[in-house]
């Protein structure tokens, strides 16, 4: 992403979430960084940099829930649209725990 660590200034911590298609655990940070911001996405890495607005994910038209099996579990996955974009999977699970703590604020 190139940003610079100097240029994060940290809020928290959300709870680790499992990448159901691999053996990943992912643990998100949450950080405030200057607005607007140079991001690079990395080739091979990063195929896209999406800027969404916060009011689009708090639109409950643009939230969906669908069940899905994983490791012989069935769990409720959640979607967002942005634009012609679907954020899904441990994104949109990191996202869903991040709406709800702004929700709360």
């Amino acid at each position: 992403m190139g940003l610079d660590r100097r240029q994060v200034t940290v809020l928290g911590r959300l709870s680790d979430v499992v990448v159901l298609t691999s053996p990943f655990r992912l643990t998100p940070w949450v950080g405030s960084v200057p607005y607007p911001y140079p991001y690079a996405a990395a080739p091979g890495e990063v195929e896209e940099i999406l800027h969404v607005p916060l009011a689009s994910l708090l639109d409950p038209a643009n939230h969906g829930v669908r069940r899905v099996e994983a490791y012989g579990m069935s769990l409720d996955t959640h979607t967002y649209r942005a634009g012609a974009h679907v954020i899904w999977g441990a994104t949109a699970r990191i996202l869903h725990e991040l709406l709800g703590v702004w929700r709360s604020l």
